[in-house]
């Protein structure tokens, strides 16, 4: 092993590592030099009296690096068969060449110069009563060759280099900052105590910081406060030690569904969309109902019931459903009814205009006359005039008033005069009745005899 990396997922704080704190340990190969033609067979970590073995747990297996069909895998304990094996070694990872189970009896992984070779390993500290100030925590790490732990017969990796671990040891520390973990707020939550959503009974008096590592009240404001790792901090000072623990908040956004509306639609209004009625900046993506169950969120007063129409959104916990509603009352449309028209004569009798009108009018509505003065609705040739005599039904806003006309056209009564007597002898000459009647007649009449004939207007007697 000619080079390699060696990392501590939470490395010591002043040299020391807390009661039952976990870390994970990884170590890297960046080069291996087959000397000898030793190939990579194995690696093992080697952890101090402070580390509880019991939680050891290994990380997963690097790919195979060179051609063969072998496999890397964590076995307890590995006998190498060569005459320059060291002995058994382990636990720890090791290439099994032939993948029989026993890696002791095959050579290792081939690769030579930069390499990519992980291996990871998670332990705890001792905890309890065994959890004593000052015992070791060191970490080393060992490469081998196979003919090391293999069957490989040429020494050649007797020397290599051995990682180590920063320096630490227990500190067994009486503060107790509690455990931490997530905590899922809701934007629209009002202010939260952090301290409370500490766990494992935390002393008081500790110290907040915010996720950018600025002094923090421990006082949660969405809305003021970012998302991200709040840490709490306590220390004492005999044995001087601190302790700390984190609550991470995750922020999730409350929908708006905005405010509450109103719509007043005539029944002849064409279709509407819902949401624009609704006040504030509401989100989109929710969902409607009305008094028919669900709705498209567009309402057609021709078919749509009048009433209440829920918007809604639905929104991950903490955060909880919102909704706001538009009131939608629908006027019907005035009925005017259509055109009629009306002859009449100028001595005729007075007569209503409304059931000249067609269609089906509503009735309520109010007449004018062709001036636009008000009319009673009923037309008299006696005291009124022809022309167009106008029915309006006022609709309700934002319904317009409809209106319909009766066109009214008077003819004049034809005048006959009045009758007459006329005496004649035999044998009188022709005489033109029409001249004879008393009163002056209107023209353009016809005449008929006695004996049901007919004759011209100005026909004399013959």
């Amino acid at each position: 092993m000619v080079s390699y990396t060696f990392s501590a997922s939470t490395p010591p704080v002043n040299g020391t590592y807390a009661c039952g704190q976990t870390v994970t340990f990884c170590y890297t190969v960046t080069w291996w030099n087959t000397t000898s033609v030793n190939w990579f067979h194995g690696i093992v970590a080697n952890f101090g009296p402070g580390w509880d073995m019991s939680t050891l747990v290994p990380g997963p297996t690097p790919a195979t690096c060179g051609g063969s069909g072998g496999t890397w895998g964590w076995y307890n304990s590995v006998q190498g068969t060569a005459g320059t094996n060291i002995g058994a070694q382990g636990p720890g990872f090791f290439f099994d060449l032939d993948n029989d189970g026993n890696p002791g009896n095959n050579f290792g992984d081939f690769c030579t110069g930069a390499v990519n070779w992980q291996f990871c390993w998670t332990i705890s500290v001792l905890s309890g009563p065994a959890c004593i100030n000052g015992l070791g925590l060191g970490v080393t790490v060992n490469t081998f060759g196979d003919s090391e732990t293999g069957s490989w017969g040429s020494a050649g990796c007797g020397n290599d280099p051995i990682a180590v671990s920063a320096p630490a040891v227990i500190q067994n520390c009486a503060a107790n900052s509690g455990t931490g973990g997530p905590l899922d707020l809701c934007s629209t939550a009002p202010p939260q105590n952090l301290f409370l959503s500490l766990g494992n009974a935390p002393d008081a008096g500790g110290t907040w910081t915010d996720p950018n590592g600025a002094v923090h009240s421990g006082t949660f404001t969405p809305g003021t406060d970012i998302g991200g790792a709040y840490t709490y901090m306590v220390g004492t000072l005999v044995p001087p030690c601190s302790s700390s623990s984190v609550i991470t908040v995750n922020l999730i956004p409350q929908p708006d569904a905005g405010t509450d509306g109103a719509l007043t639609l005539c029944t002849s209004d064409l279709p509407t969309t819902l949401f624009t009625q609704l006040g504030g900046v509401p989100d989109p993506g929710g969902t409607w109902s009305g008094p028919g169950g669900a709705s498209s969120g567009t309402f057609d007063p021709a078919n749509d019931a009048a009433g209440i129409y829920t918007y809604s959104i639905a929104a991950p916990a903490p955060c909880v459903m919102v909704s706001s509603i538009v009131t939608v009352n629908v006027n019907p449309s005035p009925n005017a009814g259509s055109d009629g028209t009306l002859a009449a004569c100028s001595n005729g009798v007075p007569q209503g205009l409304f059931p000249l009108l067609g269609g089906t009018p509503s009735a309520g509505g109010t007449w004018t006359t062709p001036g636009g003065m008000p009319f009673s609705g009923t037309y008299s040739p006696a005291m009124d005039g022809s022309g167009a005599y106008t029915y309006t039904v006022n609709g309700l806003a934002p319904c317009p008033n409809s209106v319909a006309t009766v066109t009214v056209t008077e003819n004049a009564q034809p005048d006959a005069g009045i009758d007459g007597v006329l005496t004649l002898c035999e044998n009188a000459v022709l005489t033109d009745l029409f001249t004879t009647r008393s009163v002056e007649p209107g023209a353009g009449g016809t005449w008929s005899d006695p004996w049901a004939g007919s004759s011209p207007v100005s026909s004399p007697l013959p």
